[in-house]
């Protein structure tokens, strides 16, 4: 007879515990939410309108100008000094020197409709709304007493709910831990023992508190004496430690003794993104000193006494009220900082300063695996509560996703359920409560008929039991030995086992290292039971490999930089390279979760550029069809009136698209008799650059002689000369062979020299650049789409009189709009600057140039491709025939 425990997990249990879920988010008081409520409501009671809050502007002025017109009295024009929406400035209120000039406060500022970019601010778009009256309400308003009255009651009905989601959150970390590798087999054990477990009987025991039992000790993460609101550390008997950060991609991490562990955290000092991940686990008055540390020492905290999560709600809610005491009972400018803090965690990018600002509520309920990145960005970026509450509720509901497929590993953590082999049953029986085994992530994974040489090395050294199986999850089909690892059999070979979360599949490791990376070989279970070693896809791109889709996207010097970056073992190296790959390929992008295969001393392939945010770029990009027109029709008018070219009479002779002049010279640039700008190569170039470039970029044979037209245009240019009064901007986007990507990994810095190999365009309108830079795809057609950008979008900037080789060639051109001007090959540029710019809906690469002289030494960087240029190599493209033409251009 067959005997089976089968463990009680249901789908029951889960539905209840994802109703935790739901009401737990739904009831999350929501600053924000609660800040644009009562906005609404002081607004209608004191205009009578039903307004939006988040549009309704306050912008403070230096000037005024008196109007009968108006409902304050006052009109302004330009740029006011101050703008805040009506949100922020009930989050911030007014100035404290406000409160004793209240009259002088209606002359200078008011209530709009429009934002500060808006230029004139008057009837047609006030509020009739007067700011002392605003002032008053905001004294009045007891906003601080209602939100503690919500905080209090939340946490009176709903302690219990955070203690069971975050007992979740923290089991289902541990379950991806595991399988990831940062988890060896015993930490597993210490973080089960940490709640009171042996083992994971049901769902059920999620909801249930328990102490840590005697064989572990449970203590705050404390540094430089300041105690951890949400780190903890996991201490066993032999001093292995294990570290539990929520919010992270990998929430656990397991270290041999506290001197390994003090040595990991002093490497997260190392990158700024990381050292903000680590301070965000603390309360907020210590972190200002922490992120400027560069040592952080471990220190002893208190042991946890009673149910972990009993303690960590009690400190989620006394860091709740803490905030509330800072953030409602003043509107001095010292709290000001710590409610932009905290609220733009609510309605900013989700970046690690916004996650600084996240509660620890929050975090400890599911924002710490790395599957709920999308939900969490949501939580933080969604610009309504339902948004904000949907993606609280994902993330729980992820987490209780992760923790349902894992209960098998966590049920069998010490004491796997023993079943009694019948006299029949060959291979053994496996109840089955779960659905089998993912599929591994990819293309097609195909077996490998022969295993013997692949696995040689890899056999488990242990007699094979069939006595304590894995039922659920990941690996289901593996069974539990003696040393406590999970193992399977192979061709009557016993390997031990690790399921990786990375490529989603089961892997053979070497004996007692199943968190080695090295020499991990994939396998899966046929329906028959039979284990099969699988051979790692290509994922090939048609006929493409990995390194062929990288130089294709990074030429040169670039994709090898890249690939250098990492270490990959050699088991895996096919398949991590192409992930590599793909994913450069669509999202122009490298994963996260290759970061772990870095070689040591890089941080990450390509470092975080500086970032920056832009009002001028703010203006430039949104589609503005009628402004982009009036830019370009002035920025025309300015290029006629510098462009000094022989005009005709109306008895000029002109044949064909040259005249002769009175002495016979032939001259092909000029104006004729009605005004028209002629030049048949710029035409031509402006027309069809490719018929130039063609040849200068890929060394392209064309019928006729490349050589002659470029020759002919650079002589053509060089009669209407150069001009350096305006800024000039150059956009390149992926598809279009220009790419920002080799500046924003890294390899091309500030002080690095570009040199054009091509006749290379610039536009004096920066609305032209944005079309170039994104999905608009350099089609005027386009401009009143809204542009998409990714991280292959460069926009180049060179201010005015930083140039001095740029042809201004609008007026000759069939697109005059465009108002560009070009460089011949052989300009020279120094990087000036270089930052990712982002704003609403745009981010891409500034590169800030400015002309330089041929330098006598060091290296020169092509700049469409940014590979080191070569003067040699090049004219082998171009072939022997195009000596002359190099050495114009590049002279020696």
């Amino acid at each position: 007879m067959t005997q089976a425990h089968i463990r009680t997990t249901t789908a029951t249990e889960r539905d209840e515990l994802e109703a935790v879920g739901q009401r737990f988010a739904q009831a999350y008081p929501d600053i924000h939410e609660q800040l644009v409520r009562v906005g609404s409501e002081l607004l209608h009671q004191h205009t009578g309108q039903v307004l939006d809050p988040q549009q309704v502007y306050w912008h403070r002025f230096t000037d005024a100008l008196s109007s009968s017109r108006t409902y304050s009295g006052w009109a302004h024009v330009g740029r006011p000094e101050e703008s805040l929406t009506f949100v922020q400035l009930l989050m911030q209120r007014f100035r404290d020197r406000d409160q004793d000039n209240a009259d002088e406060l209606q002359v200078y500022g008011g209530f709009y409709l429009a934002d500060a970019n808006a230029g004139f601010f008057d009837e047609r778009n006030e509020v009739r709304l007067l700011p002392q009256v605003v002032m008053k309400a905001f004294w009045d308003l007891d906003f601080a007493a209602s939100y503690r009255a919500a905080l209090d009651g939340f946490w009176n009905s709903h302690s219990n709910d955070f203690q069971t989601l975050a007992r979740a959150a923290y089991l289902a970390s541990a379950a991806e831990a595991y399988g990831f590798g940062a988890l060896t087999y015993s930490d597993l054990r210490s973080v089960l023992r940490a709640i009171g477990r042996e083992k994971l009987e049901s769902l059920a025991q999620v909801a249930q508190p328990a102490p840590a039992m005697a064989s572990v000790t449970v203590q705050p993460l404390v540094l430089d004496g300041v105690q951890s609101l949400d780190g903890l550390r996991i201490i066993a008997e032999d001093g292995r430690e294990v570290l539990y950060l929520p919010g992270g991609r990998l929430a656990f991490q397991g270290f041999a003794n506290e001197r390994v562990l003090q040595s990991w955290l002093q490497s997260r000092l190392a990158r700024d993104d990381w050292r903000a991940a680590l301070i965000a686990h603390f309360a907020r008055e210590h972190r200002q000193r922490m992120s400027r540390e560069q040592t952080l020492n471990v220190g002893a905290g208190e042991a946890v006494v009673g149910d972990l999560f009993v303690a960590l709600s009690q400190t989620a809610r006394a860091e709740m009220e803490r905030d509330s005491q800072l953030l409602l009972t003043s509107n001095a400018q010292l709290r000001k900082r710590l409610w932009i803090g905290y609220l733009d965690a609510f309605i900013s990018l989700a970046s690690a300063t916004a996650l600084l600002s996240w509660p620890i509520a929050l975090i400890a309920v599911g924002a710490g695996l790395a599957n709920v990145g999308l939900n969490i960005d949501q939580a933080i970026t969604g610009a309504t509560s339902e948004q904000r509450k949907a993606g609280v509720v994902g993330a729980a509901l992820n987490s209780i996703g992760v923790l349902f497929n894992a209960a098998g590993l966590l049920g069998v953590a010490e004491a796997p359920v023993e079943i009694e082999l019948g006299n029949n049953s060959g291979a053994g029986h496996l109840v089955e409560v779960l659905p089998s085994s993912p599929e591994p992530a990819g293309k097609t994974w195909s077996p490998i008929p022969d295993t013997f040489e692949q696995l040689k090395g890899l056999e488990a050294n242990v007699m094979f039991s069939r006595k304590r199986p894995i039922l659920s999850g990941a690996l289901r089909g593996a069974f539990l030995q003696s040393d406590g690892n999970p193992h399977i059999q192979l061709d009557n070979e016993t390997y031990q086992v690790r399921y990786n979360s990375a490529l989603n599949v089961v892997e053979i490791v070497p004996p007692g290292r199943p968190y080695d990376f090295f020499g991990a070989r994939p396998v899966r279970q046929l329906e028959s039971g039979r284990w099969v070693l699988l051979q790692r896809p290509l994922l090939r791109g048609g006929d493409e490999t990995a390194e062929e889709i990288i130089e294709q996207l990074l030429p040169g010097e670039g994709g090898r930089f890249v690939l250098g970056a990492y270490e990959f073992p050699s088991a895996q190296a096919d398949t991590l390279k192409m992930l590599l790959a793909t994913t450069l390929r669509s999202d122009a992008r490298c994963p996260e979760a290759l970061d772990i295969y870095l070689r040591p001393g890089r941080l990450h392939p390509f470092p975080q550029p500086q970032q920056a945010t832009s009002e001028f770029w703010n203006r430039y990009i949104p589609p503005d069809v009628e402004g982009q027109k009036a830019y370009a029709q002035e920025a025309l008018a300015r290029q006629k009136r510098v462009v000094e070219v022989q005009r005709l009479s109306p008895d000029a002779e002109v044949i064909d698209d040259y005249y002769l002049d009175m002495d016979g010279r032939e001259h092909r640039v000029f104006i004729d008799a009605q005004g028209e700008y002629k030049s048949q190569s710029i035409l031509h170039y402006t027309d069809y650059d490719e018929d130039f470039n063609g040849f200068l970029r890929r060394g392209t044979q064309q019928p006729d002689d490349p050589l002659k037209r470029i020759l002919d245009l650079a002589e053509e240019l060089e009669v209407i000369g150069t001009n350096d009064e305006v800024a000039l901007y150059r956009g390149g986007f992926g598809s279009r062979g220009t790419s920002g990507m080799a500046f924003r990994s890294g390899r091309l810095q500030v002080g690095n020299v570009l040199v054009n190999s091509d006749i290379t365009s610039f536009s004096e309108s920066p609305y032209v650049a944005r079309r170039f830079a994104s999905s608009q795809g350099g089609d005027a057609a386009n401009d009143s789409l809204a542009p998409e950008f990714d991280n292959t979008s460069v926009i180049f900037r060179i201010d005015a009189e930083q140039s001095f080789s740029a042809y201004p060639v609008a007026p000759f051109s069939r697109t005059p709009l465009e108002v560009e001007s070009v460089f011949l090959p052989g300009c020279y540029f120094k990087i000036s600057s270089l930052k990712e710019v982002s704003g609403p809906q745009y981010r891409f690469m500034e590169v800030g140039l400015e002309e330089v002289s041929r330098p006598q030494a060091g290296n020169v960087f092509d700049l469409r491709t940014g590979n080191l240029f070569n003067r040699e190599q090049y004219l082998e493209m171009l072939g022997a025939n195009a000596r002359d033409l190099v050495d114009k251009f590049f002279p020696l």
